[in-house]
């Protein structure tokens, strides 16, 4: 089953992968000045589950490439 991922989940991955690339983590407080905490935990809920990103340690993630993340919609 496939589950489609809002435009605000892709515009918070086009943020973290333009600031971090894939190789650096960042944390879900890069989102504290744009949206509030239920939506941030909204966010990166759909975009772990969806593969988009992946966890790199207990509260930092990492960017997947967006070649291997496209992939995973086909």
């Amino acid at each position: 089953m496939t589950s489609e991922i809002p435009q605000y989940c892709l515009r918070a991955y086009a943020l973290f992968f333009t600031r971090h690339g894939s190789k650096e983590p960042f944390k879900q407080a890069e989102l504290d000045w744009i949206v509030g905490r239920s939506m941030r935990k909204k966010i990166f809920a759909v975009l772990l589950k969806s593969g988009w990103i992946a966890k790199a340690s207990r509260d930092s993630y990492k960017c997947v490439g967006p070649e291997a993340a496209l992939k995973g919609l086909l």
